[in-house]
């Protein structure tokens, strides 16, 4: 009887698996992918979160990354036009907001920076956040950190965005297929 119960749990912790990871070229790193969005982030970094929805916090805690995957069922522009709405949602509290369109994962983006007020706090937080649509599928993208940013967290930041693929990292693995060291 226990050992049916053990392949219970077994099964049941499978269904709630947690985001895919990989290790990066760069032992200090990692690759996650949620859906078709990969992204590399540092390998000791907390995580937890879900297929879906990836949450990761610096040790010494002044830095976090949200990576979201949410089906929207809309075309692209309806997508894009979802993520607009999002950013404004979000928006009521926090002060020197800048909104843009730029790429990220080789596809239109919105971006938005801005700081956050901390309450008790005379220190904000300075954030990212980015919404990329792959059809009806919306990849949000919150980079927040103490600030003033430090320099390894903005560089953190800074791989995030510039390492974030649509495919899956599918092209990066076929890259380094053949490959010797």
């Amino acid at each position: 009887m226990k050992r049916a119960g053990l392949i219970c749990a077994f099964v049941l912790a499978g269904c709630a698996a947690g985001p895919s990871w990989r290790p990066s070229s760069d032992a200090s790193m990692r690759v996650y992918t949620l859906g078709k969005l990969s992204f590399e982030a540092p390998a000791d970094w907390t995580m937890r979160g879900t297929q879906s929805n990836v949450k990761l916090v610096s040790p010494d805690e002044l830095a976090r990354l949200e990576v979201r995957m949410l089906e929207v069922g809309a075309s692209e522009p309806e997508c894009m036009a979802s993520a607009e709405h999002s950013l404004e949602r979000g928006s009521p509290g926090l002060q020197k907001i800048r909104r843009s369109e730029t790429t990220v994962a080789g596809r239109r983006a919105l971006a938005q920076e801005a700081d956050a007020p901390v309450a008790g706090s005379a220190t904000p937080w300075h954030g990212w956040a980015y919404a990329i649509c792959d059809g009806g599928t919306q990849y949000r993208i919150f980079f927040t950190g103490l600030s003033p940013i430090a320099p390894d967290t903005l560089g953190v930041h800074r791989r995030v965005v510039s390492t974030a693929k649509l495919d899956g990292g599918k092209r990066a693995a076929a890259r380094g297929a053949g490959k010797r060291g």
